[in-house]
């Protein structure tokens, strides 16, 4: 892989090069004397023209001055290398900081401040086209066809999917539509100092830019009794103010169809783990779904989340 690398790009050597993942995206850390890159193979079910979107949305975002993840072009000018056994592969260039799953209030400011520019630097991108990404899409059908569920808690999963289709009008009118992250919970941010610098664009989509900021609260949400709810529903309270602004006319609404796409977005995160083979028997995944409703649950009744259209 070392001497594929050099050959390929302006490295006259390579100080250390370490496989770190080892998933559908084998990742590589590179150090060049004291830069450090990282390189990417992608598994190939991975499209050229899928991930040359992500490489452009990168390009696009790093000549915005943000701060991303530098795409390194190759010798030959290309973006992405194809290498010998047809997989695609990308060099990036390391984004500075340290992953932080409790972050200040200031550094959650700086964040949602950051990607509100973000988003709306991407609305302006007409050259890259993105079919729209229904979050929603096919979990209904899972829900009710796959699972084996007590009573309440499938009661309580059609109630969340069902609010959502049926307020899609309002989601429309009231958020933006456009290109986002797409899985932008905070082991995918890097904090240097309040700075925050995202990685990890494997999951760009365009859909309701929102999502980006549901996916960052979802993350801090409470998962277990032992968690102060009160100080965290400050946190996202902090979040949501910072995106909308307080004076929001809207607030009230746009507020709960946000938490309201959190929950399907947790939905939406257990049905993930099912497609990555998680669970060893059908027994243990209905037990999962089962206690992630009461999960659930406890969310919509400790954030006052609204549930009726």
């Amino acid at each position: 892989m070392e001497k594929h690398i050099i050959s390929n790009y302006h490295f006259n050597r390579i100080t250390q090069i370490q496989l770190i993942k080892k998933d559908k995206v084998h990742v590589y850390r590179l150090m060049n004397d004291n830069e450090v890159y990282y390189f990417r193979v992608y598994d190939k079910d991975k499209s050229h023209e899928k991930l040359l979107k992500e490489v452009q949305v990168l390009e696009y975002l790093s000549s915005k001055l943000h701060h991303v993840e530098r795409v390194i072009r190759a010798k030959n000018g290309e973006n992405i290398l194809r290498l010998e056994d047809d997989k695609l592969a990308v060099l990036y260039k390391e984004v500075k900081g340290q992953v932080d799953l409790e972050p200040s209030d200031e550094k959650l400011i700086s964040l949602v401040s950051d990607l509100k520019k973000i988003h709306h630097d991407l609305l302006e991108i007409e050259h890259i086209k993105y079919d729209f990404f229904n979050i929603d899409q096919g979990l209904k059908a899972f829900i009710n066809d796959k699972l084996d569920l007590s009573e309440d808690a499938l009661i309580l999963y059609n109630k969340i999917l069902d609010f959502y289709k049926e307020n899609q009008i309002r989601y429309k009118l009231l958020f933006n539509i456009g290109i986002c992250h797409g899985d932008l919970h905070l082991e995918n941010v890097l904090f240097d100092n309040e700075k925050a610098g995202l990685i990890d664009f494997d999951y760009v989509c365009k859909t309701y830019q929102v999502y980006d900021l549901a996916t960052l609260i979802w993350t801090i949400m409470p998962r277990n009794n032992n968690q102060p709810v009160t100080s965290i529903r400050d946190k996202c309270r902090l979040m949501i103010d910072q995106y909308l602004g307080v004076k929001d006319k809207d607030y009230p609404e746009k507020s709960n169809l946000i938490y309201g796409m959190i929950l399907v977005r947790h939905i939406w995160r257990q049905w993930i783990r099912v497609d990555y083979k998680e669970f060893q028997s059908d027994h243990e995944m209905n037990q999962m779904f089962i206690y992630q409703a009461g999960v659930m649950k406890k969310w919509i009744d400790d954030f006052e989340i609204q549930l009726e259209s």
